[in-house]
C-alpha cells in the first residue's frame, strides 16, 4: 500500500488513534499516520528516546520519554499541552484511571498525573527501579518493579497495597486476564490471582 521512512528505529508498539496509527521511534520523533494513505498528519519531537507506546484517551495523546518527561499532546494537532518531570526515564507504557495517567519511572515511583493539566498529583514508591509498564484491573494497578516482586497499588488509597515475590524483574508490563495478573519472571510466567476489593 505505502511506505513511510521514519528515519529512527521504532521499539515501541504503534498506537491506533482513529483512521490513524501513532508511531514512536527510538530518536524521540512521533507521527500520526494515515493508515490508509501513510501521510503524516503531525510529528511531535520529542527531545529523547520514546521506548513506549503511545497511549490514547479521548482526544489526547500521552508520549513517556527517556528523560523523564510526560507530554499531553493534542491528538489531532500533534501540540504539546503540557509536560509533567518525573524522577528517572519512562520505560514502559502507562494507564488511564480516571482524571489521570499513571506511570512508573525508572527511579523507583508509580505516578498519577492530572490528564488535563499535567500535575502529578500523587506519587508511589515501588521498591525497584520500573523498567515495564503499569497495567490496572478493579481497583488495583499493578507494576513489576524489576526487583523481583509484582507490586500492588491503589490509586484511591495512594499506597502500596500488596507486593508478590516473582524472583526476578522484567522488562515487560503484566498482564490481566480474567482476574489473573500474568507476570514473566525470567523464563518462567507466572499467573496470580488479581485483588478483589
Amino acid at each position: 500500500l505505502w511506505v513511510l521512512p521514519v528515519g529512527a528505529v521504532v521499539r515501541a508498539p504503534m498506537a491506533t488513534f482513529g483512521p490513524s496509527v501513532l508511531v514512536a521511534c527510538v530518536d524521540g520523533n512521533v507521527f500520526r499516520v494515515d493508515q490508509a494513505t501513510g501521510n503524516v498528519s503531525w510529528a511531535f519531537p520529542a527531545p529523547e528516546s520514546v521506548t513506549s507506546s503511545p497511549l490514547v484517551a479521548d482526544d489526547s495523546v500521552y508520549v513517556a520519554c527517556t528523560n523523564g518527561v510526560v507530554y499531553g499532546l493534542d491528538g489531532n494537532t500533534g501540540r504539546a499541552a503540557w509536560g509533567a518531570e518525573l524522577g528517572g526515564p519512562v520505560d514502559g507504557g502507562g494507564v488511564v484511571w480516571g482524571g489521570c495517567l499513571v506511570v512508573a519511572d525508572r527511579s523507583g515511583v508509580c505516578s498519577a498525573i492530572d490528564r488535563r493539566t499535567g500535575e502529578v498529583t500523587w506519587q508511589v514508591e515501588t521498591g525497584g527501579s520500573n523498567r515495564s509498564g503499569v497495567v490496572a484491573g478493579g481497583s488495583t494497578i499493578y507494576v513489576d518493579n524489576g526487583a523481583g516482586e509484582l507490586v500492588a497499588i491503589s490509586p484511591e488509597r495512594r499506597e502500596v497495597v500488596g507486593r508478590v515475590d516473582i524472583g526476578t524483574g522484567s522488562w515487560q508490563a503484566p498482564t490481566l486476564a480474567g482476574g489473573v495478573v500474568l507476570v514473566r519472571a525470567g523464563t518462567l510466567l507466572r499467573a496470580l490471582n488479581a485483588r478483589r476489593d
